[in-house]
């Protein structure tokens, strides 16, 4: 199916404005889990004191497995977050028809890759590892060059892509009001 009221490629301001509005829809989430540990005497902060491994594990099943089936499910069943509906933006396939799963799927997946990476460094500087702080270093590294690369390639290229966006294979678009 051909989206029909694109108007032009999204601008970088929209994107993270409609980023940020998608965590502000996040934020609560984020509270309430903070409230059940306080609630059920439960820390959860015994999860992340023995084992980085485990941390990570737990770190991702509460927070960016919820958070990337937020942003699949809305991207794929919806045509976009709340926040991308809010600042009148929608992700495309680059001949401007809807997604797949399959790119959806791809696009989140390395949308949250850094994110998932800089967890995994902080939790092995944090607690007892076999892997050394230089290597650590260099996979932070990796992270800032992935965030910095895909700020200069929506400012750059003429697609406005980003890299999950290159390897998913879609564009940002602004779509007309309603």
């Amino acid at each position: 199916m051909l989206i029909k009221q694109i108007q032009s490629l999204a601008t970088l301001k929209k994107r993270i404005f409609a980023y940020i509005l998608d965590f502000l829809i996040i934020l609560p989430y984020c509270i309430l889990l903070y409230f059940i540990n306080l609630l059920l005497d439960f820390p959860l902060t015994s999860f992340f004191s023995h084992s980085a491994i485990f941390a990570q594990l737990v770190g991702f099943a509460c927070i960016t497995l919820p958070v990337s089936i937020y942003f699949f499910i809305c991207d794929y069943k919806l045509n976009g977050t709340l926040g991308k509906k809010r600042v009148h933006i929608q992700i495309v396939d680059i001949n401007h028809r809807k997604l797949g799963a399959y790119q959806v799927f791809v696009r989140t997946f390395f949308k949250f890759l850094p994110w998932e990476i800089s967890h995994f460094v902080i939790w092995r500087f944090q607690l007892p590892t076999i892997l050394p702080n230089w290597f650590l270093d260099l996979v932070l590294s990796l992270v800032y060059v992935m965030i910095i690369g895909n700020l200069i390639l929506v400012l750059k290229t003429k697609q406005k892509q980003t890299i999950h966006d290159i390897l998913a294979h879609t564009q940002v678009v602004e779509i007309e009001q309603h």
